[in-house]
Parts: structure tokens; C-alpha cells; sequence
């Protein structure tokens, strides 16, 4: 190892003249990296055999699936809208992944592809430019960091976008600091440098830091080094600001195309909100004090990543303390090569935590939105422990080469079990639970028969089963029972259906039977929807012969809302009310059938309706038009007089809009009852 005068050490890709021990040392140290680098990608591969793809991810793929199979970018559940909103990792992930699923087909390891695709590349990207600018200890230890890195199994494979976006970002961010002659084909690299920040921002919207990033940094480089006129300098930065555009309208113009205006419009109205909700764009008001989140998040990261605070502390801190030391220990020619991207890093790396402390909302706080920040520092770990090393190695030793050995070391004991965490088991290659019961009932599921009506619930469509099934699935929460009655229904359920307990309330309100063993995984439920439990076995107060919900806070109700102002209480397309049956000729009913244009209705614009009074035969009514109606139906089936009734309201068609994914809306009910015929008209008028 050698020293400048001066006290500065050099960490050149180029060997460094020394003894026949130092290079010999080295080369070791080097296969010894490669080596470990090997095993732990052959852990990364084991985890793509056996592991499912996440709720999220599955959705992203399901989208490069549909595209696969040649219907577009849609999603393959429910309406097949193109562009589902849920669809948050966009065009550059599932593009790949659709040429994945037309080459391969679809399978445990061809859904994982992708992201081993995108994180071998980023593998390939950081050796290069971290050789560089460093040397070839430096790059091959920051992969090794890389790929061991806490839970990279689940958010850098899985169907997840943060490793690609960072693909993306970090080849731009190298392109813009490479080391060498900044004005030699500068237009050329400002262009491409463009591209690939914009296909971050084009993969995920979270990408937009490391565009920033990098366009702040390419902006100061010109003034400092870029030796032509303000004209080129301006020149050099529109043809980046081109660059970034490119693949944006692509795309855009791609979704467009499917879209039309009106529906461009309305994807992008929803889309921003989401981003402003999501990314804490949008004000609110405050929950809690800076430092109490600052702290919540910090404790979030410790019990993801599975370190005490002190060990996250360091994790966090070390590195970042460690780069600058050993920066202010490298000849000027060192500092020279990496002083570029050393500060894109830094600056990448701030911006994201700032972010994630204090301005992403609470309830959006994920782990996997700080992720490429958390790898980053990891590249700057390898740059500290590795330069520090080589400080304490150095001679003569200068106070800041002990300072920054110091610190080299520390970022060695923080990061050496990190890895010796993963590299001491052996990979394995037995599939998980998750992934064995996933797999199973995706079988099951397309072993059913052909006119098996598939449902998911809301947003809980269970998109890790989806993507290896080949018939589609409706929405249960959209999907109006009054189609489902009398057919082959079967819901199905994932990990985080399971957990939430979304089905709860539909399990005890229809007969089932579970078709796989109990898990926590996966379950399919076979479903009779024609005869739903009685909702008032528990007892009801008093009832009445006809209820109008304006003047009646009536509770013998299921599947109806409160009183809505408007007119009447909104129902689902299966509700009951429990009324009191007086011997009377007639059922009375009252609702009102939305007329919003365009329709928010599944089936517009017509709408068909059962009335079941306990075991007669059904009473019909249709809405051959939106608007109110009064029906009046003849009772040919009496029930005994005298006794309270079950009265059940079928519809066939139900309200689709996407911030009600949790329940249905079908109709508004102002009143219902049973009635004279004679009289019936004196009862509760219909409104307007």
C-alpha cells in the first residue's frame, strides 16, 4: 500500500505499485470478495424459486401478464381497466415482465425474473463505475453489501419497483459524475444521463429524487468544470432535460392511446391525488410532533430490518461519517475522480431520509419507500471500510488516516455480521409455506369448473394467487349478488386477506365451506349466495309493516347504510330489513336508481331487482331507466299474518367506484313496507 506525500493515500482502479505481498494480499482479498459475492447471488436465485410475489408486486405483474397474453396494459381482475390504479411500478418494470411471461410463461421463478434481471444489472452498473472511481476491492465489497443486504428477498425481488428505479437512478447519477474529461462528448452523455433519470421517474414516481439528484449535480458540474460558453452549458443541460422527457411521453403517449382523452384525464386526476396522499405532498394537519415521527420511523426501520436501535444507528450514521473521512484522506487525484458522485450519494441519500422522516404521511410510512436509500448507504459502507482499511495500512499515518481507519473499522463491525447473517446458512431451495399453499390453490382454483365465478374482495383480490390463474376474477365488492345467486361462486383469499379479516363479514352472512386445509396463506371458499344466514336470529327491537327511512331510524336493516340526506338510506345489491306482516294485498317500494352521466354503474343503464318475502316465490321490479320509481307489488304469496318477515332485496347490478372498495352501492331506498293497494298511494310519496 502506498502514500502520497502529504499524507494522502491513493485508491486508483489501477493497481498500485507495492510489494510482491500487498498485490498478492489484494488478489486475495478480491477472489475472497468474489467468491462470497457468488454464494450470496446464489442465495438471491434460491430465493426466486421459493418465494411468492407481494400483494403489491403481484399486481405489477399481473398487468405484464395481461400485456403477455396480448390484452394490453390491464388489469386481470374485475373490469380489466387498462392502467389499474393499483399499478404503482410502471412501463420499464412491466414491460420486461411481459417479455418474461410471452418467452417463458408464467411460474414461481419467471415472476421473480424480472427483478433478478433489473438487480443483477444494477450489480453490473455498480462494479463498473465504483471500480472506476475506486478500485476493484471497492466495487466488488459494494455488491456483496448489496446482495446481503436486509430483506433484499422482499423488497428488492417480489414484484417490487425500488431496485429497478434505482437501476435507472444510479446509471444516470454515473454517467453524469464519471471520472475523466467532462466536455468530451458532453451533449451525448447529458442525453443519455436524461434517459435514464427519466426512466426512474418512469418505473416509479419516487424516482423523482434521484432525477433531482442528478440534474442538481450535473448543473454543478458545468459551472465548475464544463469549459464552454453559458450558451453550452445551457445547451448540455436541455439536451438532459430532453433525455428525461423521452421516455416520459413514450409512455404517456402509450397510455394515452388506450385511454383517450377523457379517460387520460381521469387516470392522471386520480393518479396525482394518490401521489399527493401517498407522498405527503398534500397538507394536513400535523399527528405528531416532528421528533416523536422522526423517532417512530426510526424504530420502524429497526424492527423491519431486525437491529437494535444502536446497530440501526450505526447503520445509518457510520457510513456516511466514513465516506467523508476517507475522502478528506485521498490524493487530490482520487478526490478528483470520485468527488462527483461521492456528493450525488450523499445528496440521494438525504433527500430520501428527509422524505421519509418527515413528510411521508403515517399510515404510508413503508419500509420499501426508504430501501434505496438504505442501499446506498450500503455503497457508501464499502467505500468506508475499504479506504479505511487501507488508511491504517498506509505509511506514514496522518491524524485523519487514524480517524478515518477508525471508522473504517466501525462500518466493518457493523456491516461484517449484516452479511455473515445471510452467508453463513446455506441457500435454500424448499418453497416456503406461503408459497406452497399459494401455489396449491392457484391449482385448485383451475381445476374448477368453467362457468366457477372467481372473486376477490375490493382491493383484496388476492393478485398472488391471480397471476398463476388463467380465468378471471370479479369483485365481490362490485359484483352484484343478484348475478351471483344460484351459480357456482368461490372467493378466494391471500395472506393479507387472511390477516385483515376483509371476509369476516361476508363469511357470516352466506353458507361456505372452505376447500383447502387451514392456512394463513391461501384459502378458497365455495360460497352459496342464494341462502344467506337470518341477520336478526339475535333478536330485533319493535317492527313495523312499512318503514320511511326520512322519518324512521329503522334498525331491523342489513346491507343498508345510514340516512343520506338525498333521499333515503343507499343499499347493497343483497340487503334485508325485517318487517311486520298485517295481512295487507301489496309491498310498496320506493328507490331511486343513480343518474349520474356517465353511468357509475357496472351494467348501465338498466337495473333489475327481487323482492323475497320469506319462502314465497320472488316479486320483480326493473329500472328500465335511472331515476326514481314507485313500485307497487301484488303479494301472490302471503306469509301468515301477524308475524314478523324476512324481506330481501336482490339487484343485478351495483356501483363501481373506486373509493368504495370496501362495500357495495347499489340503490337508494327512501321507503318499503307492505301495504293496500287501495291506501298505498296516501303512503309516503315517492321524492321529486
Amino acid at each position: 500500500m502506498n502514500s502520497k506525500p502529504g499524507g494522502g493515500i491513493m485508491t486508483a482502479p489501477e493497481p498500485v505499485p507495492g510489494s510482491g505481498a500487498a498485490a498478492t494480499a489484494r488478489r486475495t482479498i478480491d477472489l475472497a470478495l468474489l467468491a462470497l459475492l457468488a454464494w450470496l447471488l446464489l442465495h438471491v436465485i434460491a430465493s426466486c424459486l421459493t418465494i411468492s410475489p407481494e400483494f403489491d408486486g403481484a399486481m405489477n405483474l399481473l398487468e405484464s401478464r395481461s400485456i403477455a397474453e396480448g390484452h394490453g396494459p390491464r388489469a386481470i381482475y374485475d373490469s380489466n381497466d387498462p392502467f389499474p390504479y393499483g399499478v404503482q411500478t410502471k412501463e420499464p418494470y412491466v414491460l420486461l415482465g411481459a417479455m418474461v411471461f410471452k418467452l417463458a410463461g408464467v411460474g414461481p421463478f419467471q415472476i421473480e425474473l424480472p427483478n433478478l434481471l433489473y438487480l443483477l444489472a444494477l450489480c453490473a452498473v455498480v462494479f463498473v463505475t465504483l471500480r472506476r472511481m475506486f478500485d476493484t476491492t471497492t466495487a466488488l465489497l459494494a455488491c456483496v453489501l448489496l446482495l446481503a443486504y436486509p430483506r433484499l428477498p422482499q423488497y428488492g425481488l417480489r414484484g417490487y419497483g425500488e431496485i429497478p428505479t434505482l437501476f435507472f437512478g444510479f446509471a444516470s447519477l454515473a454517467l453524469v459524475a464519471w471520472p475523466g474529461d467532462f466536455s468530451r462528448r458532453l451533449k451525448r452523455r447529458c442525453l443519455w444521463a436524461g434517459v435514464c433519470a427519466g426512466l426512474a421517474i418512469a418505473t416509479k414516481v419516487v424516482g423523482i429524487a434521484q432525477v433531482a439528484t442528478v440534474g442538481a449535480l450535473l448543473l454543478c458540474r458545468l459551472g465548475v468544470e464544463s469549459p464552454g460558453s453559458r450558451r453550452d452549458q445551457l445547451l448540455a443541460a436541455a439536451v438532459f432535460g430532453i433525455g428525461v422527457l423521452v421516455p416520459l411521453s413514450l409512455v404517456e403517449a402509450w397510455r394515452l392511446a388506450w385511454l383517450g382523452g377523457t379517460g387520460y384525464r381521469a387516470w392522471w386526476l386520480y393518479e396525482w391525488a394518490s401521489i399527493g396522499s401517498q407522498s405527503g405532498v398534500t397538507s394536513r394537519p400535523p399527528q405528531v410532533a416532528l421528533w416523536e415521527q422522526v423517532t417512530r420511523r426510526f424504530l420502524l426501520l429497526c424492527h423491519e430490518l431486525r437491529f437494535r436501535p444502536l446497530t440501526m444507528g450505526f447503520t445509518l450514521v457510520a457510513p456516511v461519517v466514513g465516506a467523508i473521512a476517507c475522502f478528506a484522506t485521498f490524493d487530490r487525484e482520487q478526490r478528483r475522480r470520485c468527488r462527483w458522485w461521492l456528493t450525488g450519494m450523499l445528496l440521494l441519500c438525504a433527500m430520501y431520509f428527509a422524505w421519509w422522516l418527515a413528510i411521508v404521511p403515517e399510515a404510508k410510512a413503508w419500509v420499501r419507500y426508504i430501501y434505496i436509500a438504505l442501499i446506498g448507504l450500503a455503497f457508501l459502507a464499502a467505500i468506508a471500510i475499504v479506504a479505511g482499511l487501507r488508511a491504517i495500512a498506509s505509511r506514514p499515518r496522518a491524524p485523519m488516516q487514524w480517524l478515518a481507519g477508525a471508522l473504517g473499522l466501525l462500518v466493518l463491525l457493523t456491516y461484517g455480521p449484516i452479511t455473515a447473517r445471510v452467508a453463513r446458512h446455506p441457500p435454500s431451495f424448499d418453497p416456503n409455506p406461503e408459497t406452497i399453499n399459494t401455489t396449491a390453490a392457484a391449482r385448485l382454483l383451475s381445476r374448477l369448473p368453467e362457468d366457477a365465478v372467481l372473486l376477490g374482495y375490493g382491493w383484496y383480490g388476492a393478485p398472488s394467487i391471480q397471476i398463476y390463474v388463467a380465468k378471471p376474477f370479479m369483485d365481490l365488492s362490485d359484483y352484484a349478488v343478484g348475478r351471483l345467486a344460484g351459480k357456482p361462486a368461490y372467493l378466494v383469499a391471500d395472506r393479507p386477506t387472511l390477516v385483515t379479516g376483509m371476509l369476516d363479514r361476508t363469511l357470516a352472512r352466506y353458507p361456505h365451506h372452505a376447500l383447502r386445509p387451514a392456512n394463513d396463506f391461501a384459502q378458497v371458499y365455495a360460497m352459496d349466495f342464494a341462502h344467506p344466514l337470518d341477520p336478526f336470529a339475535a333478536g330485533t327491537p319493535a317492527t313495523k309493516a312499512f318503514v320511511a327511512f326520512a322519518t324512521d331510524d329503522y334498525p331491523a336493516t342489513y346491507g343498508m347504510e345510514p340516512y343520506d340526506p338525498i333521499g333515503g338510506r343507499f343499499i347493497e345489491s343483497d340487503s334485508e330489513i325485517l318487517l311486520r306482516y298485517e295481512g295487507q294485498d301489496s309491498l310498496r317500494l320506493v328507490g331511486y336508481m343513480d343518474a349520474a352521466n356517465p353511468s357509475h354503474y357496472r351494467w348501465p343503464p338498466r337495473m333489475e331487482g327481487q323482492v323475497l318475502i320469506g319462502d314465497c316465490p320472488p316479486l320483480r321490479f326493473v329500472f328500465d331507466a335511472p331515476g326514481w320509481r314507485n313500485f307497487l307489488l301484488p303479494l301472490t304469496c302471503r306469509p301468515a299474518p301477524g308475524h314478523d318477515v324476512r324481506v330481501r332485496i336482490l339487484l343485478d347490478n351495483v356501483l363501481d367506484l373506486p373509493m368504495l372498495k370496501d362495500r357495495q352501492r347499489a340503490m337508494l331506498l327512501n321507503s318499503i313496507g307492505f301495504v293496500d293497494a287501495s291506501a298505498a298511494q296516501d303512503i309516503a310519496p315517492a321524492p321529486g
